[in-house]
């Protein structure tokens, strides 16, 4: 909820990586890049277009894994819960699920290590409509204060209508983390 939610700080531009990223970006003149770093002690930063919006592809799927660990916490499931694969989730593209037998059960948590280890698109999928769709993934990213990324399309997303911006995968994987650690 917004009340766990906890600002990055920023203090000051790292002016010399700023500096060699945009020299970079000048070699590679076609390459239109979304950077964001951010130092943890020192609120340090560099924003080079860090707002944009891009096409998502498999890093869709750090907020699907949240939202999913964020579900867990709530108790609407388990990580030990089985889900059946069946031809609706079926998704090609990467992991190898897509060549399992239908209806064969998984546990959530093999779910999530495949989704993130194999970069599964089928296991997105499945553990997208274990927590009620991608309308739910959504509600979960703006409940959490994160204003841009959304997910439209089940994986493959080949015409690229998820969306992200470089701050927003910072945000969410800094509020986990700062989450976790103020929790234990």
């Amino acid at each position: 909820t917004h009340s766990e939610v906890t600002t990055m700080y920023q203090t000051s531009e790292i002016t010399p990586l700023k500096k060699d990223l945009e020299g970079l970006m000048k070699e590679y003149p076609t390459i239109k890049p979304s950077i964001y770093v951010w130092e943890y002690e020192q609120g340090q930063y560099v924003d080079i277009n860090a707002d944009s919006l891009y096409p998502a592809a498999s890093i869709i799927k750090i907020p699907v894994l949240v939202r999913m660990f964020k579900s867990i916490e709530a108790n609407q499931f388990t990580i030990y819960d089985e889900m059946k694969m069946t031809e609706q989730y079926r998704s090609s593209g990467s992991g190898n699920l897509q060549y399992s037998q239908a209806g064969r059960s998984y546990t959530m948590d093999y779910l999530a290590k495949i989704m993130i280890q194999d970069s599964d698109n089928t296991s997105t999928n499945m553990i997208m409509a274990k927590m009620g769709g991608m309308e739910d993934v959504n509600m979960g990213l703006r409940d959490w204060g994160i204003s841009k990324t959304y997910v439209r399309t089940w994986l493959p997303d080949l015409k690229g209508t998820n969306k992200t911006t470089a701050a927003d995968m910072a945000k969410i994987l800094y509020r986990y983390k700062y989450i976790r650690l103020n929790a234990a």
